[in-house]
């Protein structure tokens, strides 16, 4: 479900949902354009409680996807600047190989070897080699 900004904002509104009854199933319906109700599951329910059951977990998210806090581009913004050092670091021909894991490690102590790998052109042995060392100390 990708939807853009404003399709969540309007998913947010309990206005913008119905469920239709047609021929003993359930059908959900929704806006999301603010222009006019569109099939929102192709899948229909069999009884009220489950699509009930369903808006009623559903609306909850749309609501949360559809506000970008400032803290989340805070994040992207750091994720990508900490990307750039990672980069500038790894193309460094200066700094041998083990000392360059090491500062990256520091930077993002989360990346996976397989990231590692992709980015500083080795094996996967080789870094697994130099990932010991690091988790020795």
């Amino acid at each position: 479900m990708n939807y853009t900004l404003q399709q969540y904002r309007s998913l947010c509104y309990e206005d913008n949902h119905k469920v239709i009854k047609e021929y003993g199933e359930y059908y959900w319906y929704s806006k999301k354009d603010n222009v006019k109700f569109t099939l929102h599951c192709i899948k229909p329910f069999p009884d009220s409680k489950k699509i009930a059951s369903h808006i009623r977990y559903w609306i909850p998210k749309y609501k949360k996807l559809a506000i970008c806090p400032k803290d989340c581009i805070d994040n992207m913004l750091k994720q990508l600047q900490m990307e750039d050092e990672i980069e500038v670091i790894s193309k460094n021909k200066d700094i041998n190989l083990t000392k360059k894991i090491g500062k990256i490690l520091k930077i993002n102590p989360d990346i996976k070897p397989k990231e590692l790998v992709a980015l500083l052109d080795v094996t996967k042995m080789t870094i697994s080699r130099q990932l010991k060392l690091f988790k020795a100390i």
